[in-house]
């Protein structure tokens, strides 16, 4: 692995071996007080407390669910402490990692890049359970149903593609083909890292393809549209669908969904037709969810509240979009509607 990150071998289990379930749900918590930028937050103040929250909804929407809840985290001590303090009461193994990061402290999803450490760790696990490594600002409002997990010939991942090329207006093609050195002549696609899924046995094929991007994306970090674990890994499952690999898309099988309160290049469905995915992902959305943390998960109170909180914020944002739009003549930008 590239110098610039790179986890501890240290470990240590601060739970028992969680109740088996269908599916082992995977997140990454990282405590960072060095970043001075976060994803669709407006400052770098309290963000830790932020991130410790949604984990938080996170782990009890998936006890909601059935699912056990695996957190991999560099201050496991103080998250369970917070898990307590927030009620969540349901199985979580927390595995405690020394992440070292000598990424500058302005690039973007800067922790992000240990989601390719957690890759690595579940390669090394036990084949004959599925495990899903999911964003900390989703929620399950569901049990997945068989047909939307992926099998065990198959990688569960999220194919978000259009909304890249639209956000970056193609630059995100250039990225997978720079890394994979291939797709000159084609579109390869962009699989976003709020999910992605399989056995121990799919995820080790996945890492024998990040083993050969990783080394092309940290030289080529600087010049790259995004930074992060989209971009690798991404490219990682271009070159294992170019090999004959197979994946199961979980957004055509009605499992996730992506969805912004925040003014997008792209038209986002609207939400009331959407509301029967097994999880949603809400990225402009983290103070909400962590305003939700402290309370028991139901599906039914939490959508409320969700359409409430988003109510207001899209009323605004569609004035602005209105206004800055014909002020500065700026690329069209689209509001979602409830």
């Amino acid at each position: 692995m590239h110098a610039s990150v790179a986890p501890s071998p240290a470990t240590s289990r601060l739970d028992n071996e969680p109740a088996a379930s269908p599916l082992n749900v995977v997140a990454l918590l990282i405590v960072d007080r060095d970043s001075e930028t976060f994803a669709n937050l407006k400052t770098a103040r309290g963000a830790s407390d932020i991130y410790i929250k949604c984990a938080a909804l996170l782990a009890k929407s998936a006890h909601a669910a059935g699912y056990s809840v695996t957190l991999f985290t560099n201050e496991g001590a103080l998250v369970r402490g917070r898990f307590d303090a927030l009620g969540v009461r349901g199985p979580v193994r927390i595995e405690q990692r020394t992440f070292v990061s000598r990424l500058d402290r302005s690039v973007q999803h800067r922790s992000a890049h240990h989601k390719l450490d957690v890759i690595r760790e579940l390669a090394q696990g036990e084949d004959g359970r599925i495990s899903m490594l999911v964003d900390l600002d989703a929620v399950f409002m569901r049990p997945l149903r068989p047909s939307e997990l992926p099998n065990a010939r198959q990688i569960g991942c999220y194919d978000i593609s259009s909304m890249m090329r639209a956000e970056s207006a193609g630059r995100s093609d250039d990225d997978i083909r720079n890394l994979t050195r291939r797709f000159r002549d084609s579109s390869p696609r962009w699989f976003g890292g709020e999910v992605i899924a399989g056995s121990a046995a799919k995820f080790r094929e996945l890492v024998e393809y990040l083993d050969q991007v990783e080394p092309h994306y940290w030289e080529l970090m600087d010049w790259l549209y995004h930074t992060g674990d989209e971009a690798p890994v991404s490219s990682a499952l271009n070159l294992y669908l170019a090999k004959g690999g197979a994946i199961s898309e979980m957004g055509d099988r009605r499992a996730i969904l992506r969805w912004w309160t925040a003014s997008r290049p792209f038209r986002q469905p609207n939400f009331g037709a959407l509301v029967d995915r097994a999880i949603l992902h809400l990225p402009a959305d983290k103070e909400f969810l962590a305003s939700m943390a402290g309370a028991a998960f139901d599906p039914g109170t939490f959508i409320a509240a969700y359409r409430r909180h988003a109510r207001g914020k899209l009323f605004t944002r569609r004035i602005k979009t209105l206004l800055f739009g014909r002020l500065l003549q700026q690329q069209p930008s689209f509001v979602a509607r409830l």
